[in-house]
């Protein structure tokens, strides 16, 4: 076995100068090191990170009282009206997903208000309730009021709008029979309308027969008509016989909810036969 005759000197440096090679190898041609670009991931879009909208301002714009056919209206009757808020940022885009909670001012108007009482904001930004009055006879101002909450920043706006009596009319009572037999039943029904002959759907009416037996409350479907069956026998199994009159009248109610006189009455006379 020989061995180099070279110094220890001469063997470090060969070593350190290979340390130095490997080093160099992993630097670009002059020695200064290079790092990837980071990735193109185009627009860096505003957000929370959470799925969540990034607002600076919550702000209710459109505020409107809307009929059946999308027009603008200030007052409303019997038929009601939809109550329409958009909601935006601060850049007026629509913010999406905010609780909206409506609110009236005083008794007499009905809200169609969610189990919860809010509803929340749509793709566009946009809220809406149903209002209507609660009888024939609300009218006055009113106000109602929308309150914004989202992300912990909230917003208020309210509409002052007014309410128009409305004067409601019955048409007289039809029957399926006006002959009957005693313990048989036939169809009634009529019309409610308004003085221009609109149908009124909604309006509560109560009836009312001399004898035998009637629903005593009845309110008018989508045509504005009243429909029930009048029975010629009593709760008591007791049979009816001879002329029985029969009444209709539309409700007019206090904020209290108690009857009062009477707005409109019809009756209508029948003659029962006794079978034999």
């Amino acid at each position: 076995m020989s061995y180099s005759s070279r110094p220890l000197s001469s063997k470090l440096f060969q070593l350190t100068a290979l340390s130095l090679a490997l080093t160099l190898a992993g630097c670009g041609a002059d020695g200064t090191d290079t790092i990837a670009p980071a990735p193109d991931l185009g627009v860096e879009q505003p957000g929370t990170g959470d799925g969540e909208q990034a607002i600076g301002e919550i702000n209710i714009v459109e505020g409107a009282l809307f009929n059946a056919d999308s027009n603008i209206i200030n007052s409303i009757s019997l038929e009601g009206a939809y109550y329409k808020i958009k909601v935006v940022d601060k850049a007026k885009n629509p913010i999406i997903n905010a609780k909206v909670v409506f609110d009236i001012d005083a008794e007499g108007i009905n809200l169609s208000q969610t189990t919860s009482g809010a509803v929340l904001t749509d793709a566009e930004g946009i809220a809406q309730i149903f209002l209507k009055p609660n009888n024939a006879e609300v009218s006055g101002a009113y106000t109602i009021s929308a309150n914004v909450t989202y992300k912990q920043k909230t917003a208020t706006t309210e509409t002052t709008f007014s309410v128009q009596a409305t004067n409601v009319t019955l048409s007289e009572i039809t029957v399926g029979s006006s002959s009957l037999a005693s313990g048989g039943q036939t169809p009634i029904s009529l019309k409610v309308t308004n003085e221009a002959g609109d149908v009124l759907s909604g309006v509560l009416v109560n009836l009312n027969s001399s004898c035998g037996q009637i629903p005593e409350q009845v309110t008018s479907d989508s045509e504005g008509m009243i429909k029930a069956v009048f029975k010629a026998i009593n709760l008591d199994t007791t049979l009816c016989s001879g002329p029985v009159s029969m009444s209709a009248q539309v409700i007019k109610l206090s904020q209290r909810q108690l009857l009062l006189p009477l707005l409109k009455l019809h009756q209508l006379s029948i003659l029962l036969m006794t079978s034999v």
